[in-house]
């Protein structure tokens, strides 16, 4: 049998790094719930609707990014729709999350719909749809290749500018960097499937690769 390099890796955070990280994932969850909460019903409506499945996923892509223009970068989209203040009070630190972070959880969001009505062309019963998340969800947030590195068994996250670089045990296995890097935190209990490298324990925080 073949070894296979795996695409998962545990990281176990402690310390400044920790709390760095866990902000931004907050942050990039608080985004994506944003989203939901103001538009969700009307982009569900949508995916979940008959019709040219290119003239749909344009909708879905272009609702989502007006929204997100609006909410976040205060753009006049020719639509208003009326903000919570406590909203009001968490965009200000959504903000403040690193463009490239900020663009691929909304990307995400828009692929999770996509999803939504692919399975609903397909009339297979989906129950996965976005949701707002809660305390102890699974929180993500994805890196594109020009803001993230493997230096040895480091991986290096550039963030406006500081850096922030973190050890990654068997990441240097890696000899083709990927395009995308996730850095995903997770319960325990609920991260079995995933197995450590040799001699990592076990950690509610992991990195994948992907050439998404």
């Amino acid at each position: 049998m073949v070894n296979q390099v795996p695409d998962r890796f545990y990281v176990n955070l402690a310390g400044p790094d920790e709390e760095k990280v866990r902000s931004l994932l907050h942050q990039a969850t608080n985004l994506w719930n944003c989203l939901v909460t103001h538009i969700g019903d009307t982009v569900l409506d949508i995916a979940r609707s008959d019709g040219d499945q290119k003239e749909i996923e344009t909708a879905i892509h272009d609702i989502v990014m007006m929204a997100y223009q609006f909410l976040i970068h205060d753009k006049d989209i020719g639509v208003r729709f009326s903000v919570a203040d406590v909203w009001k009070h968490r965009i200000r630190y959504i903000k403040k999350l690193p463009h490239d972070v900020k663009v691929n959880r909304v990307l995400d969001l828009i692929q999770a719909y996509n999803h939504v009505h692919k399975k609903y062309r397909d009339r297979v019963e989906y129950p996965y749809v976005p949701k707002v998340k809660i305390k102890g969800s699974t929180e993500t947030m994805r890196f594109s290749s020009k803001t993230w590195d493997i230096q040895n068994d480091h991986v290096k996250l550039v963030l406006h500018n500081e850096v922030l670089s973190f050890r990654v045990p068997g990441i240097d296995q890696i000899k083709h960097k990927p395009s995308s890097l996730t850095l995903t935190k997770k319960r325990p209990s609920r991260s079995k499937s995933i197995q450590p490298i040799e001699g990592v324990t076990r950690s509610k925080y992991f990195v994948s690769l992907s050439a998404v």
